[in-house]
């Protein structure tokens, strides 16, 4: 894992995903059980359900209950084989209903466990070729031009590569890239408007912060023409203000056309430090493996990014 920022995961798809790892519970891989009684701490029986998980071919699926109560939370933590990325992720009922699974991040997923037995099956597909061919470093390399980024290993390598090789991001021209630096909302108002190609901008800028002949306005009236960024409500944009990761994730939600998310809440230690505005957005995006947590239940709406971060963040979201 980056400083702060994401590791590189290869996003899978977004339906029937279920659910995550706790990490303080053993893991158990589950081929079976039953449904039993047990006592609980005032006498009363409480009904379990069997948590099967079934055997797959290049990964496995591990539960960290293998019989859980009704209503009750179930994790799940997936790892795919070398060369090989999650597909599908599934979870039935006894009557073979698809139980709602909510993605976590990390190759992690949860779900609330129904009043009967349940079964887990997962399907995995080889990653791409071109994800299996990691840069060498040699001619080719975009990043050799730059002398503040690391050597091919860097875990923001092939992402800034990406980058650069598609013309989203640029150095700042004394060949320093600045992968510690924070990104600015105008920098990524920039990086969306290079990517849909620099399109004429038809209207007049309304923000009052943003001076005509800037490098960044033709960029942030393009983005809000498209309702893709918005102001503070004040009249203003703050094109210098650094970008905060939940903003990040709704740019790029409304630059993907607002879709709506299959989940509808996070669970993450720090969800409640959630925008009531970003929430959608934040659920989309990791639904599709484009922001992920910091590993210690964290998802960090509210932090910082760094170019290198969102250099990660674009390739998740422009290569899922």
């Amino acid at each position: 894992m980056d400083s702060g920022g994401n590791i590189r995961e290869i996003p899978t798809k977004t339906e029937d995903l279920t659910a995550s790892k706790n990490p303080d519970t053993p893991d158990q891989t589950s081929q079976g059980g039953t449904s039993g009684n047990t006592s609980g701490s005032g006498g009363e029986n409480i009904s379990t359900y069997a948590v099967t998980v079934e055997k797959s071919e290049h990964g496995k699926v591990t539960s960290n209950r293998s019989n859980a109560s009704g209503n009750s939370a179930v994790t799940l933590t997936v790892t795919p084989d070398s060369g090989y990325v999650l597909d599908t992720l599934t979870v039935t009922d006894s009557r073979g209903n698809k139980i709602r699974l909510a993605a976590q991040g990390g190759g992690k997923y949860i779900f609330t466990m129904p009043s009967s037995a349940v079964t887990v099956k997962a399907t995995f597909a080889p990653l791409p070729d071109d994800t299996q061919k990691p840069c060498d470093g040699g001619v080719d390399c975009p990043s050799r031009n730059f002398t503040d980024l690391g050597s091919v290993g860097t875990w923001y390598h092939e992402a800034v590569d990406y980058v650069l090789r598609n013309g989203l991001m640029g150095g700042y021209g004394n060949g320093l890239f600045g992968p510690d630096n924070h990104l600015s909302r105008a920098q990524l108002a920039q990086i969306l408007y290079n990517r849909g190609g620099k399109s004429a901008v038809t209207g007049g800028n309304t923000f009052t912060d943003v001076a005509p002949g800037t490098w960044y306005a033709p960029a942030i009236t393009w983005a809000a023409e498209r309702g893709i960024v918005g102001g503070y409500g004040n009249g203003t944009f703050g094109p210098s203000d650094n970008i905060t990761r939940e903003q990040l994730a709704v740019m790029l939600w409304r630059y993907s056309g607002s879709p709506a998310a299959t989940q509808k809440e996070l669970h993450f230690n720090d969800a409640d430090e959630i925008s009531g505005y970003a929430l959608e957005a934040l659920c989309w995006a990791v639904e599709n493996g484009i922001l992920n947590g910091y590993g210690d239940g964290r998802l960090g709406p509210q932090g910082q990014t760094t170019r290198a971060q969102v250099a990660q963040m674009l390739l998740n979201y422009l290569e899922r």
